[in-house]
């Protein structure tokens, strides 16, 4: 009865930690593409290529 109980509430903590996971990589793609956005405005693509203009 106990092995049964103990074995039950270490699937549960198991599929708890999962989903966790799971949401924790879910922001992190989140993150992920925000941050690509942000580096993506902030490279100095329009610089002139004339070094005197500047």
């Amino acid at each position: 009865m106990k092995r049964n109980l103990a074995l039950t509430q270490q699937a549960s903590l198991v599929r708890h930690l999962e989903k966790k996971l799971a949401h924790a990589k879910g922001k992190l793609t989140i993150v992920d593409k925000a941050l690509a956005k942000m580096q993506a405005h902030l490279d100095p693509t329009d610089l002139p290529t004339d070094l005197e203009t500047l």
